[in-house]
């Protein structure tokens, strides 16, 4: 799910069982399908301000989707084979992509062939500088990166350039998933189960 909070407020729902995004505009009484058709298995949405789109994680078909909000038919396929279950977008454009398989997050550019590395070590563990099965992802203003790690019970924080990786939040109990990470205006971190 994606909140447009800078203009009206509209909502952008990646409708994982049913294969596309949808668009709610804030007090509508039905939604319209923006993006999805041949995907399966979205996972994940952002929207693109600057191109006038939606770029969505299509995890059952292992690759990311730029779709044109201007009455687009099909998708483009900006990056393939890849297990993207979360996807956000920084101020500058940089999208930060959560790779399952490799249980890291890299940072890429549209159109760069690079993507960095910013969070995990690409392999799955529970060490502080390790995550295992990420889920959801957050960028705050200073660039930190906030990742869910499923498997470990807790959200990781890595800041940018920093040596040492923070565990924001931890759930004792290991039967419990963290699946989405949420940080406030306060820098106050909740994880939803």
């Amino acid at each position: 799910m994606y909140l447009d909070d800078d203009d009206d407020q509209t909502i952008y729902i990646s409708d994982y069982n049913n294969n596309c995004v949808l668009e709610w505009k804030f007090n509508a009484t039905s939604g319209r399908i923006v993006a999805g058709g041949n995907e399966t298995h979205l996972s994940a949405v952002i929207v693109d301000k600057t191109n006038d789109s939606v770029i969505i994680c299509d995890q059952g078909n292992r690759q990311i989707i730029r779709w044109s909000l201007q009455n687009s038919i099909n998708g483009d396929i900006i990056i393939s084979d890849i297990a993207c279950c979360g996807i956000t977008i920084d101020n500058n454009g940089y999208l930060y992509i959560v790779d399952w398989d490799n249980s890291d997050v890299r940072r890429w550019k549209i159109g760069d062939d690079q993507r960095i590395l910013v969070a995990g070590r690409n392999a799955f563990g529970y060490c502080f500088d390790k995550i295992a099965e990420p889920s959801y992802i957050f960028v705050d203003a200073d660039y930190s990166v906030y990742v869910s790690d499923r498997y470990n019970g807790r959200v990781m924080k890595w800041i940018t350039g920093a040596k040492k990786r923070y565990c924001r939040c931890w759930c004792s109990n290991w039967s419990r998933y963290y699946d989405r990470c949420v940080i406030s205006f306060w820098n106050n971190c909740w994880s939803i189960r």
